[in-house]
């Protein structure tokens, strides 16, 4: 079985590529889903992160507020060193996680299974994976994206794509890349021709 790093830029269109892969057979891994589920109330991950971030980033409930958080670590001088905390902090939880559906992909006989993580370089999951397939668009069209996805401001968005990778590293780094700029029937073909050049 084939694992597909699948990465790119905020805004430019992972999650739909990730669900044309799955409409095709090919499963896929939300990182950021698994990421969202160690949150909760009372959690390892959500106490370590209070540790060193602050009873602020907390919702009423107690869960962790992904935007208060977001802002904690990308709206101030040292958010270089505050995202190596964070990530430090969640990486080894998602990436076990993981680990663990790949090896039920395996054992389901699929062809392959697409990793979405926007953290791929980062956590050294691309070092695990066999294709590398990154998703890109221009900074117009994904700023209109998150913002709207999200409820940023343009501010927000900018210092979230800031403390981001460039477009050049993903280009550089990956085995394909998709450009995701027009309408979703051309984004669907575009994943098509990736399936039938690389999973064939």
């Amino acid at each position: 079985m084939k694992i597909i790093g699948l990465t790119g830029q905020s805004g430019a269109g992972k999650g739909t590529v990730a669900k044309i892969l799955a409409e095709n057979g090919i499963p896929h891994i939300d990182c950021d889903k698994i990421y969202h589920s160690m949150l909760k109330a009372d959690g390892e991950c959500t106490k370590a992160l209070i540790e060193r971030f602050g009873k602020e980033i907390l919702s009423e409930d107690g869960s962790v507020n992904r935007k208060k958080l977001a802002e904690k670590v990308f709206l101030c001088e040292d958010k270089e060193k505050n995202l190596a905390d964070l990530n430090a902090i969640t990486h080894s939880t998602v990436l076990k996680k993981c680990r663990e559906l790949i090896s039920e992909y395996k054992d389901q006989g699929k062809i392959a299974a697409a990793v979405d993580a926007p953290t791929l370089f980062e956590s050294g999951f691309d070092k695990e994976c066999d294709i590398i397939l990154s998703v890109i668009a221009p900074i117009e069209i994904r700023l209109i994206r998150i913002m709207k996805r999200d409820g940023l401001s343009r501010e927000q968005a900018l210092a979230r794509f800031s403390a981001q990778k460039s477009e050049e590293f993903f280009i550089e780094n990956s085995d394909y890349v998709i450009r995701n700029e027009h309408d979703e029937k051309e984004l669907k073909n575009a994943v098509l021709k990736f399936i039938g050049e690389k999973l064939s």
